[in-house]
């Protein structure tokens, strides 16, 4: 392992939140929580360490989630498992679990993206090849892309690749990794089917006393949107309330191109006061809020439902 794979996993692993960090780091000596993280990652084999990555996606970490169904979920999974991967690949299969019968499969690759960053101190551009963990689930239900949110500033960066920076040039959005898995999947043989259209799911979500919606995007007509927000934060009243005449006509929508969330209560899942961002029309789920504690794995699951 690589001083900057060491450097990342100790970022990655910090997202858990403090209360898992000092859970799998109470055997480990050190004053700092990063110096406990790297004795954590020098005492555990490359296996633990990816089954650690896939159970931050399965409730700790900040994340985006991309939904499609499947044409030949089968086969694609066959394909995936036949995958050699190598060091010069951009997508790298780090780990596979497949269930008894071989209908479901969850993969844990590392995605890199060329990184380009300023220096400090000669303001020249310094580029660095940065892996990124995404998990991908596949059964005939759903194909599932999951990137971790890391939307970290100029200082992390620098104690992450181990320089004095003074700007980033590139930034990490999730979009880019999800479309690098997708390649992935064709050149490896396999079929990603289409977006999965959970506009239907997210209206009776919202529809329901579960949630607070704070905002909205729908399609109105052949070629228009129509969009209603309202002010968010302390004593802030959600769409419902303050605008209902606004929310009738966004439950009303067939197609919803988005819509903020705040859980009013625990659901699918997730906990109260969980944050959520849908982009329905292309099977987009953005979680805003730490998942500590929560299943998303839940949620993705109920707006994948046909």
């Amino acid at each position: 392992m690589t001083d900057l794979e060491k450097s990342l996993y100790v970022a990655w692993i910090g997202r858990f939140g403090k209360k898992k960090v000092l859970e799998l780091t109470a055997n480990q000596a050190g004053a700092k929580t990063s110096d406990r993280i790297r004795a954590l990652i020098k005492a555990s084999s490359q296996a633990t360490l990816n089954a650690l990555l896939l159970e931050g996606f399965r409730g700790y970490f900040h994340q985006t989630v991309f939904l499609r169904r499947p044409k030949q979920a089968g086969q694609t999974i066959q394909a995936l498992l036949k995958v050699k991967s190598n060091s010069d690949d951009r997508v790298h299969v780090q780990s596979r679990e497949v269930s008894a019968n071989g209908d479901r499969a969850r993969l844990l690759l590392m995605v890199t993206r060329r990184m380009d960053f300023v220096l400090a101190q000669s303001s020249s551009i310094h580029a660095v090849d940065v892996p990124f963990p995404v998990a991908l689930d596949i059964s005939n239900n759903a194909l599932i892309v999951q990137v971790m949110t890391m939307q970290s500033g100029v200082f992390t960066w620098g104690k992450i690749v181990g320089q004095d920076f003074r700007r980033i040039l590139t930034f990490v959005r999730a979009d880019f990794f999800n479309d690098q898995v997708l390649a992935f999947i064709g050149s490896s043989g396999g079929d990603s089917g289409n977006y999965l259209d959970c506009s239907k799911r997210a209206v009776e979500l919202m529809k329901s006393e579960r949630v607070d919606t704070y905002g909205g995007k729908y399609e109105a007509g052949a070629d228009g949107h129509t969009e209603h927000k309202t002010v968010r934060g302390k004593g802030k009243k959600a769409l419902r309330e303050s605008r209902p005449k606004d929310f009738q006509s966004l439950i009303g929508a067939a197609r919803i191109i988005n819509c903020e969330l705040i859980f009013r209560s625990k659901h699918a899942g997730l906990e109260a006061g969980s944050k959520v961002a849908l982009y329905p029309s292309i099977g987009k789920i953005a979680f805003r809020s730490n998942l500590e504690g929560c299943d998303p794995d839940g949620f993705i699951k109920a707006m994948a439902k046909p």
